[in-house]
């Protein structure tokens, strides 16, 4: 009976999970990626009004010709492939049942929905976000200066609240000044209301666009003959299982494309459909091939799982069920993620031969007016790999000295030791440093070597031969993968040297404050800069930064407090700043990394919003833009090199986090002072 509550994985094919084969009630086991809970089947796959309202004039809705259709020709359906021995099974019947049940659920509306979200975070990042708004009109540099100091200063004298702290003026001006850089974009909510309606819009409506097509096309018919007419295309048959193994996805339907991947039936092209899995019960599976392909159904719950938008259901529960949980929605936004797929390809489709090299400019930077870069190559490949891997690093490194100098890299040795490559490396005059050694925890995969060679000082970048197979791949995922580790190791290089030639007589801008900070402001950088080309093609390289930063800062936090109340014995400034500040440069580089992996993409916005969403319970969420902003600001690659004075402001966010532990830092007459508030007596 039609009603309010409407399912769109009808009750019939649930009961056919319940967990107990008696009871009034029947339940099945509901698998999400955050809880597992028993629910009867009525509470499950169901939503208020999911296809219409009810009816106040009498007329017929569409939940009432849905629930008619269950009780008539769905249920006989229903009945036939229950009772049928296994073995063939009429293809009518099969595409009739598949094509009806994918076509009601909520799985395409959830896709749609997700697709939504992301282009309203691209259109938001574009036009409205508070980013852009400060790089307009920010830009006041690192320290107050002019009008905004004079306003300052005005402030501090006019509330005599800020004379309690008891704080030297120069470090009070510093820190309103920062509170003022870190709000900036608050001040501005006006502005970006218009924008901000837009783009909640764009994100709410995407599921009820979706809705509203699925509304139609259901109104039309609830077995779209030309679905059906794919699947009848099938060989169906009815398999059984000794022991109960299936877990019923709430997409209904497993395809496997010719090449054994597998998808939803919206995701797999109908030409390339080659097999199909629908689960009847727990023991029973409706299986339609073409030319006879094999199935291995010991993969049918692993293959389905990441498929889900949100649950799937069983008779019973098992670690493994656990274990497929967590899976669940990882590839859902495939389709979605294609965009990814289409950049690699076309940075692929460049290296289709090596071409003429761009000619240099002398409006370029000084890097890109030396002549062509040059390296040699060292490695136990055969010929044949040899000759498909020097055309791709060719490229992939003119690519790279269009953004940044690597005249430095003198040679690239692939092995497939590498633990043992790295500490043999000729080293030539640097030998005598010792050699260098390979990632203690046998992670490594790339390492870059200072080295001389020919009387020339530079650097040999060993990669693990596992890189060279990647960049091999047809996998586009697997490509993305080498080529980010290559550009990483490409942009150690440029980092150095734009750090060299911007540092190449010293520190010669700010105070001494600035040159007690620069060091670890200039390694933040690097690691901002390194970072966003670790993550160029790798989704799960960004969201292992953010984890990185959340999981690090409350060690830090902790740390600094410790070491300010250790203070309060032993009064030594220098020990206080030599245990604080390597904690909190490696902090705010895993920050600078996590900063780095919003420049790439827009593939994985759960995990941005979910990562803000901690940095707002933390009170950093506008600290974090500005961060974002200030590293971006440094430099443009590509571009001339900056000033010293670009990198000022990074100092002031390390400053940010030790005021917190009660660490001050000013300059007063050439000289650095240290102010410890509550770690002194």
């Amino acid at each position: 009976m039609a009603g309010s509550k409407q399912h769109f994985i009808p009750q019939d094919l649930l009961r056919a999970f319940r967990n107990r084969p008696k009871g009034k009630v029947a339940q099945v086991h509901v698998y999400r990626r955050d809880r597992t809970y028993p629910s009867a089947t009525d509470g499950v796959a169901a939503e208020k009004f999911f296809y219409s309202a009810l009816s106040l004039d009498g007329s017929e809705t569409l939940d009432g010709i849905i629930t008619a259709y269950e009780n008539g020709p769905l249920e006989r359906d229903f009945r036939a492939l229950e009772t049928a021995t296994p073995g063939p099974v009429d293809p009518h019947l099969a595409a009739r049942v598949i094509t009806h049940l994918v076509v009601r659920g909520d799985h395409l509306r959830g896709v749609v929905s997700a697709g939504a979200s992301q282009m309203g975070a691209m259109i938001d990042s574009l036009f409205g976000s508070t980013e852009g708004i400060r790089s307009l009109i920010a830009g006041q540099g690192a320290r107050p200066a002019g009008q905004i100091r004079a306003l300052i200063s005005e402030a501090l004298d006019d509330n005599p609240i800020f004379a309690l702290l008891d704080l030297p003026r120069p470090v009070l001006e510093d820190l309103l000044y920062q509170a003022l850089r870190e709000n900036l974009g608050a001040a501005f909510e006006e502005i970006q209301e218009g924008v901000e309606k837009i783009v909640s819009r764009f994100r709410d409506e995407g599921r009820l666009l979706a809705r509203d097509a699925q509304i139609e096309s259901l109104s039309k018919t609830l077995v779209p003959a030309a679905r059906a007419s794919v699947l009848e295309t099938l060989a169906w048959r009815i398999e059984d299982v000794d022991a109960p193994t299936f877990l019923l996805p709430d997409f209904i339907a497993l395809g496997l494309d010719r090449a054994g991947q597998a998808g939803t039936l919206f995701t797999i092209d109908r030409d390339d459909l080659a097999t199909v899995q629908m689960p009847l019960s727990p023991t029973r599976m409706l299986v339609g091939r073409r030319n006879d392909q094999p199935v291995d159904y010991g993969r049918f719950n692993a293959e389905a799982a990441p498929h889900c938008l949100d649950f799937f259901v069983t008779s019973f529960t098992a670690p493994a069920f656990d274990v497929l949980a967590a899976r669940i929605g990882t590839q859902i936004a495939d389709p979605i993620r294609a965009a990814l797929g289409t950049a690699v390809e076309e940075f692929r489709g460049s290296f289709g031969s090596p071409g003429m090299p761009e000619a240099p400019s002398d409006k370029d930077p000084e890097w890109r007016q030396a002549p062509s870069h040059s390296f040699d190559l060292h490695t136990e490949l055969v010929p044949e790999d040899v000759a498909r891997l020097i055309p791709l690093l060719q490229q992939m490194t003119a690519m790279a000295r269009r953004e940044f100098d690597i005249a430095p890299l003198l040679r690239i040795i692939v092995a497939a030791d590498y633990a043992k490559a790295v500490p043999a490396v000729d080293r030539g005059a640097l030998a005598q440093e010792g050699p260098v050694l390979a990632s203690p925890d046998g992670m490594g995969i790339a390492c870059n070597v200072a080295i001389e060679q020919g009387g020339v000082y530079g650097i040999a970048m060993v990669l693990h031969d596992r890189i060279v197979d990647e960049l091999f791949s047809d996998d586009a995922a697997l490509f993305g993968s080498g080529a980010s580790i290559f550009f990483a190791q490409l942009a150690k290089i440029g980092a150095d040297s734009l750090l060299a030639t911007v540092f190449a007589r010293g520190i010669e801008t700010g105070d001494a404050r600035d040159r007690l900070l620069l060091g670890a402001a200039t390694d933040i950088w690097k690691s901002y800069f390194v970072g966003g080309y670790r993550g160029l093609f790798g989704p799960a390289m960004r969201v292992h930064y953010r984890k990185m930063f959340l999981d690090r800062l409350p060690v830090t936090q902790a740390l600094l407090a410790q070491a300010t109340l250790a203070f309060r014995t032993q009064q030594d400034v220098d020990m206080l700043l030599e245990a604080v500040m390597p904690e909190l440069t490696v902090l705010l580089a895993d920050a600078a990394c996590a900063a780095a992996s919003f420049e790439e993409g827009a593939d994985d916005q759960p995990s941005r919003d979910s990562f803000m969403a901690d940095m707002a319970a933390y009170g950093l969420a506008r600290w974090f833009d500005l961060f974002r902003a200030d590293l971006a600001g440094v430099w443009a690659a590509g571009t001339a090199y900056p000033a010293q004075e670009a990198f000022l402001a990074l100092n002031r966010h390390l400053e940010r986090f030790l005021s917190p532990a009660g660490v001050f830092l000013w300059d007063k007459d050439g000289s650095c002072h240290v102010e410890v508030r509550w770690g002194a007596e």
